[in-house]
């Protein structure tokens, strides 16, 4: 049972796309209680950047990880 170890990164721009919607629907329904037109698409647009900057370091720290445990097991095979 030895299945290769695939890891996938999703599309940045994607990603941003996707949060930005997610963060516009949040302002969307906080302006409604509180009128900021401004604050609410910064608000959006620094929350969608933040998401991809979090899946770029997730995916480093994984691709960290697995190579350090790699390594590990691999160290007395030479």
């Amino acid at each position: 049972m030895k299945e290769p170890l695939r890891f996938q990164l999703g599309h940045p721009l994607l990603i941003f796309i996707w949060s930005l919607s997610m963060f516009l629907i949040g302002c969307a329904i906080g302006t409604h209680w509180h009128p900021s037109l401004t604050v609410a698409l910064w608000i959006a647009i620094s929350g969608a950047a933040l998401a991809v900057i979090h899946d770029l370091c997730q995916a480093f720290m994984l691709c960290a990880l697995t190579a350090w445990w790699i390594g590990v097991h691999n160290a007395g095979r030479s």
